[in-house]
């Protein structure tokens, strides 16, 4: 597993470690009644589970592929 700066992929990949049943509750609490981290985890859980379906290999999340993607672009969309 990696080891996440974000607070999005850090919430993913605990709630992705625990039994199905258990995540809503967890994302209650993890996010606190923050709606729009509640929406981004929720978007990540089911890009990874569209991904595990597709056949990507365990241990690559979702999260971590969306958000090395957005890195690279903003990187790139600031170099001269």
């Amino acid at each position: 597993m990696t080891n996440p700066t974000n607070p999005e992929v850090a919430i993913l990949n605990a709630a992705l470690e625990l039994p199905a049943g258990q995540r809503a509750g967890y994302l209650d609490q993890a996010c606190a009644g923050d709606a729009a981290l509640r929406r981004q985890v929720e978007a990540f859980a089911r890009l990874d589970s569209i991904m595990s379906t597709a056949g990507q290999p365990p241990g690559v999340r979702a999260a971590d592929i969306v958000l090395a993607t957005m890195r690279r672009s903003s990187t790139t969309a600031r170099s001269p």
